[in-house]
């Protein structure tokens, strides 16, 4: 479940990401724009930062590399 919810909370965020993003934007621009659109959803911060030490290791090796063929 965790897997699952975490895969939609990073979908939502390359969503946010692609809003603030546009072409020609340097490099600086582009890293302002990860961050505001990492810290739009903290629930996205605690998820990530989970991810590979505790979710992954909690879900079977075809569940998990379904989950990566999705992203």
């Amino acid at each position: 479940m965790l897997l699952a919810l975490t895969a939609q909370k990073f979908e939502d965020w390359a969503d946010s990401l692609f809003e603030l993003v546009h072409d020609g934007i340097d490099d600086e621009a582009f890293l302002e724009a990860y961050q505001e659109a990492s810290l739009r959803d903290p629930l996205m911060l605690k998820l990530s930062a989970r991810l590979g030490g505790v979710i992954e290791h909690n879900v079977s090796i075809e569940r998990l590399i379904e989950s990566k063929r999705m992203c």
